[in-house]
């Protein structure tokens, strides 16, 4: 039992080692996305934080940061991402992240709808 109890501390420890800070993203066109799929997935998506999102993104665009191609790739990378490591995993909303890394993630896009970012 004990052999069981090392093992998941070691992959929790490695999972949180190479994990990636929902909340605090990059300022990139994936981690935008990402983190907005992970609202959506938590049920923490409403019209500030679509809005707070929509923002973010225009702010992307309007530094050149993004471009229509590179765009399209990232949604799909972000929308891979997020299937790959939330939702098939099939807790749903019950999800223990979703009050850490999905509360973080809608925290940041309403800061950013209320100018706090």
């Amino acid at each position: 039992m004990s052999r069981l109890y090392l093992a998941c501390g070691g992959l929790l420890i490695a999972l949180a080692l190479t994990s990636v800070d929902v909340g605090a993203n990059n300022g990139t066109h994936r981690d935008v996305i990402r983190d907005f799929l992970i609202v959506k997935y938590c049920g923490f998506d409403s019209y500030d934080v679509t809005a707070g999102f929509r923002i973010e993104i225009m702010r992307l665009i309007d530094d050149g940061k993004t471009s229509s191609s590179a765009a399209q790739i990232d949604r799909a990378a972000a929308a891979e991402e997020v299937r790959r490591d939330w939702t098939n995993r099939g807790s749903g909303h019950a999800d223990p992240r979703c009050m850490t890394k999905g509360r973080a993630a809608m925290d940041h896009f309403l800061a950013v709808l209320y100018n706090e970012k």
